[in-house]
């Protein structure tokens, strides 16, 4: 009897896995800018966005290796023969591209960047078949390659006055990144067939996360937070980034049951609250605290006591993004009502 394929190895789960991807991948610009108006991080100040990305992604780095080390209760320390790999990826995927990125991307129009983006795909075919020789070219992918990135030059040309400018600090550095990206979307298909892909994520995340870490702070960046806000938005997505493969994997059923779990909390310490005959006011306590629990704590405590189930680490990740934006939404409701009574 043949084996019913997972629901993402299928057409239609590619195709759905596909547009989440690039859904993500598209939230990440808006939520970096979130991130440097909780820093205070000026739009020119290429230091301090270096020194942002790099705390990102020792943090991201940390808990891979700290949650698949309790997963498979063992250390994920890197063999000798995963230090070249390591530090070949961290030198393309993070350090390179992100460095000429940030240093570029304030230079350079958000036009011209977004062109030279668009490239990064057709890039990495052209690498792949032509330098690693892991790939063929055929008149299909070259098509879609050319048709994507001629769509996304005519969005960005039609709304600019038709200039397109280029200076080597700027567009030069975009290019470089875009350049680095591809090369290590190629580099990670070759070296994870014979070493452990996760061990060689969390590592060169890690290790490239230092260095940029150390370069931002050189240069003079600095941090800085108003409120504990961006510290618990910094975790997050660190969290998140962990545990994206995983998530990606699971579907969206944890994400309901995680909604409804967290909606559930609310409601019941509401009823409790009421129950008892407490005032408004201790009921919205009651509310929100039943609610909203330590996710952080659910993660680690998942990846301790269930290691042999390597995805109940998967509904903690997802509660540390979902409880933050239900809890601001009743805290506002519970705010604008309260307001109203009075």
């Amino acid at each position: 009897m043949e084996s019913r394929k997972p629901y993402l190895a299928t057409l239609p789960g590619l195709i759905l896995g596909c547009l989440v991807c690039c859904a993500l991948w598209g939230s990440a610009f808006p939520c970096i800018k979130i991130g440097y108006a909780l820093f205070g991080i000026p739009a020119h100040d290429s230091a301090s966005q270096l020194l942002f990305a790099g705390l990102r992604f020792t943090l991201a780095g940390a808990l891979v290796i700290v949650g698949m080390s309790a997963a498979q209760r063992r250390p994920l320390i890197p063999q000798t023969r995963d230090i070249k790999p390591i530090f070949v990826l961290s030198l393309f995927q993070t350090i390179g591209q992100y460095f000429f990125f940030y240093l570029g991307l304030s230079r350079a129009s958000a036009m011209s960047s977004s062109i030279i983006e668009a490239s990064a795909n057709f890039l990495a075919i052209l690498f792949a078949a032509l330098a690693f020789r892991t790939e063929k070219l055929d008149a299909a992918k070259v098509l879609g390659c050319v048709l994507g990135f001629a769509g996304v030059a005519l969005v960005n040309l039609s709304g600019a006055d038709g200039t397109f400018g280029f200076r080597l600090d700027g567009e030069g550095f975009i290019l470089a990144s875009t350049v680095a990206g591809a090369l290590s979307t190629c580099l990670i298909g070759i070296f994870s067939r014979e070493h452990d892909g996760v061990l060689l994520a969390g590592w060169q995340f890690l290790v490239g996360g230092l260095v940029l870490t150390a370069i931002g702070f050189l240069m003079g960046g600095a941090l800085s937070p108003t409120a504990i806000v961006p510290a618990i938005v910094l975790i997050i997505c660190a969290v998140v980034s962990a545990n994206s493969a995983k998530i990606m994997t699971s579907g969206l059923l944890i994400l309901a049951v995680v909604i409804l779990h967290n909606l559930l909390g609310y409601l019941t310490g509401f009823g409790v609250g009421k129950l008892l005959k407490l005032d408004s006011t201790k009921c919205r306590a009651i509310s929100i605290e039943v609610g909203m629990q330590n996710s952080g704590l659910a993660t680690s405590l998942a990846a301790a006591h269930f290691a042999q189930y390597p995805l109940a680490t998967i509904p903690g990740a997802v509660f540390s993004v979902w409880h933050n934006i239900s809890g601001a939404v009743l805290a506002n409701f519970f705010a604008r009502t309260a307001e109203k009574k009075d």
